[in-house]
């Protein structure tokens, strides 16, 4: 069974790479994604396209599909027209907090030309200290790209419907990008984890993660 983690917008392969390393030890093959402009510089991010990232996803040969935030709405749409044994989704950003969701919608309403970055003032969104201080995350968003996030959004709330294989939803609690409330009610199966915010593999329920993403690889 062929794994493929498909990290979120303005995040890093190393955002998933405690659950890379864990399937890896239990035998299982892994790739991780880096999707075009992210894990080299901001202004990378703005030459890319909703389409880009889509097919970097749809472009991979694996099993099952394992995305966060971002990673899980490709996730969804590459099942929409591909069948996988199974889908992992990780904090998957269908509907957005009060004021994620606003940049976003300014963002797609047209002040996306503007060339201005969004800080991400409270750093990336992990309760735990210390992974927060060493995320590789970028810390701004681009307006511009944040448009594009914005219609991948649109699009995976259009293919969740079609999408047949087996499907689980991870929540943290004190998300601050997702609203948990909205999203988690769109999947048969979801877990909330008590102790952890939106990169949920570096925050502190990440064992507890590791452990039931490996039940279910097993089932």
């Amino acid at each position: 069974m062929r794994i493929a983690l498909v990290h979120g917008f303005t995040g890093h392969p190393a955002d998933l790479m405690p659950l890379h390393q864990a399937f890896e030890a239990a035998g299982y093959p892994c790739e991780s994604l880096v999707l075009p402009g992210h894990a080299t510089h901001l202004q990378d991010l703005i030459k890319y396209r909703a389409e880009d990232w889509i097919l970097a996803v749809q472009k991979i040969d694996c099993d099952v599909l394992v995305g966060l935030s971002m990673g899980g709405l490709l996730s969804v749409i590459a099942a929409n027209r591909k069948r996988y044994q199974k889908l992992i989704l990780l904090s998957p950003a269908f509907f957005l907090q009060i004021l994620p969701g606003l940049a976003a919608k300014i963002a797609w309403m047209g002040l996306k030309a503007m060339a201005c970055n969004l800080p991400k003032t409270l750093g990336s969104d992990i309760q735990d200290p210390i992974a927060r201080v060493h995320s590789q995350a970028y810390q701004a968003i681009p307006l511009k790209a944040l448009a594009e996030f914005e219609r991948v959004r649109r699009m995976a709330l259009q293919a969740l419907v079609g999408v047949n294989c087996p499907q689980v939803a991870f929540f943290g609690a004190h998300d601050r990008t997702v609203n948990v409330s909205k999203t988690a009610p769109l999947f048969q199966h979801s877990v909330v984890l008590p102790n952890s915010a939106h990169l949920l593999p570096l925050d502190y329920d990440q064992k507890e993660l590791i452990h039931q993403c490996l039940q279910i690889l097993e089932k």
